[in-house]
């Protein structure tokens, strides 16, 4: 199967309304997935300590093309939300690439200010994922 009309089949997956497509054609296997937001989930929490305007939040993006996993199952708790406060090289994210699951870490000590993409959804490279500022 061409690039175009797999292109084409994500296009039209992603302005359907199912959840969930798969696609068998000889070897090729495709399977597709949308994400769903838990209405109660919450990723806001208020924070205990105000934090400065002064300085820059650093982001996080993706080092690879793959599937961003926010947590390790659909029943646990996320890695990260916004408001959590993070250690240098404390798991932020996994993408999962070709069956292999890559951890995400933070570069700093921080508090999570930003998280841009969506638990289960497909990244590319260099996506900025999530925002840590330095932990003062």
């Amino acid at each position: 199967m061409k690039t175009k009309k797999i292109k084409k089949i994500i296009k039209a997956f992603e302005r359907s309304s199912l959840d969930q497509l798969d696609i068998t054609l000889g070897k090729l296997s495709i399977h597709m997935q949308k994400s769903r937001i838990d209405p109660d989930f919450s990723n806001e929490e208020k924070l205990e300590d105000p934090i400065s305007p002064i300085s820059k939040p650093t982001w996080i993006h993706s080092p690879l093309v793959g599937t961003l996993y926010l947590k390790t199952s659909q029943d646990s708790k996320p890695f990260v939300f916004v408001g959590k406060k993070v250690r240098k090289n404390e798991i932020v994210c996994i993408i999962e690439t070709m069956k292999v699951f890559n951890e995400i870490k933070s570069p700093i000590d921080g508090v999570i200010v930003d998280i841009k993409a969506e638990d289960g959804c497909m990244v590319e490279y260099h996506q900025p994922l999530v925002a840590v500022r330095c932990d003062d």
